[in-house]
């Protein structure tokens, strides 16, 4: 047979239950101070990170507005600089035509009348040369005509002088370093 036990053993607790509760209440209450704490740290730091979070995303947004500030004035640089090289290009343009104009003026005031200019070739590389290629008379008119030319350049010279023909004309080639 069996026998069962009814009562209960005598429970043994070194410490009366009054002092277990309030230990256990004391403790709550640390515990609960504590992750309160834990909270508010969290919480503190998680603010300040998304300040920085947001003068980070300030500071992008600046940046991204100065890149595009600045792209676009590399665009308004480089359309200055072709705008200029245009401008140099036709200014050189201009220069030359100038000076040929000028050229052309100086020979219709220096050439006698008995000659007449057939061709020029105006290189306009290191040295301004000038050869010309024309017709005259008489001899007398073409050495006049090389000497005029030195009013208006340096080292004027004869290249060549042909006598043409049966007429009498004489083809002339002159070389003249312009100033």
């Amino acid at each position: 047979m069996k026998r069962i036990n009814l009562i209960t053993p005598k429970q043994y607790f070194p410490v009366p239950i009054l002092w277990q509760k309030r230990f256990v209440a004391v403790f709550f209450i640390i515990m609960l101070f504590l992750n309160a704490f834990k909270y508010y740290v969290t919480f503190t730091e998680l603010k300040r990170e998304t300040m920085n979070i947001t003068s980070l995303e300030t500071e992008i947004n600046k940046l991204k507005q100065a890149l595009v500030e600045k792209r676009a004035f590399n665009e308004k640089a480089q359309n200055i600089e072709k705008e200029f090289a245009d401008v140099t290009a036709d200014y050189n343009i201009l220069k030359k035509n100038l000076i040929i104009k000028d050229v052309m003026l100086k020979l219709s005031e220096l050439t006698p009348h008995n000659t007449w200019i057939t061709s020029l070739d105006f290189s306009y590389d290191n040295e301004k040369k000038l050869n010309i290629s024309g017709k005259s008379i008489n001899k007398e008119e073409v050495f006049t005509f090389l000497n005029n030319l030195s009013s208006m350049g340096k080292n004027p010279e004869m290249i060549e002088m042909n006598r043409e023909g049966d007429k009498g004309q004489f083809s002339f080639q002159i070389t003249v370093e312009l100033l």
